[in-house]
């Protein structure tokens, strides 16, 4: 939880948090910097990530969007095994 006692809402497009959810994907990344690290709610937004919801055949209206979906951890930067790197690889990638 954050300073004031709060769990973090952690907004994706759709898919990811799905992905995530089911064990489809390792982790997600970011490409700006945070200092919380904790639980975070997954919040699917109204935007889809039409590459990856066609590469995985996941069909956007059969999924809830605009609300939290889920319970996430914020967890510290590290660096990546082999085995690791490469299953992310063919995760982003299918």
């Amino acid at each position: 939880m954050d300073r004031n006692g709060k769990i973090p809402i952690f907004p994706n497009a759709f898919p990811y948090n799905e992905l995530l959810l089911s064990e489809r994907l390792l982790a997600k990344t970011r490409n700006w910097d945070w200092d919380y690290r904790g639980p975070v709610l997954l919040y699917t937004s109204s935007r889809n990530a039409s590459s990856v919801w066609q590469a995985y055949n996941i069909q956007p209206r059969n999924y809830p969007h605009k609300m939290i979906v889920g319970r996430g951890n914020l967890v510290d930067v590290r660096k990546l095994t082999n085995d690791e790197w490469w299953t992310i690889t063919k995760q982003f990638n299918p």
